[in-house]
């Protein structure tokens, strides 16, 4: 599975830039499936629901936990051939390109 997150509008496709400021899709076998509505108040729902009682137990979400722990423990690597997800190659020089060209 390969994956794409940035925090940089730059990196939405240009046809939701200026319209929305986020954007989630999977792709499977050549199918998009686009589900960027209906996120915008999930932390404030989320928070709701811990503060009533009714959120997720620690043992639910330990798995999650470790995983993200993992995640930021982890060191980079570059990908191996043809394993790079498609943005990358599109933004990588351009990023390298320009960092050289500031420092």
């Amino acid at each position: 599975m390969r994956w794409f997150l940035s925090i940089d509008a730059e990196d939405l496709p240009e046809r939701v830039r200026g319209q929305h400021s986020t954007y989630r899709s999977i792709s499977c076998d050549g199918e998009e499936f686009e589900f960027s509505s209906g996120f915008t108040d999930l932390h404030t729902v989320s928070y709701r629901e811990i503060l009533s009682g009714r959120g997720f137990g620690i043992e639910t979400v330990r798995h999650c936990l470790e995983t993200v722990y993992q995640l930021g423990q982890a060191t980079p690597e570059a990908p191996r051939e043809g394993e790079a997800h498609p943005q990358l190659s599109r933004i990588v020089p351009a990023r390298a390109a320009g960092a050289t060209a500031q420092g």
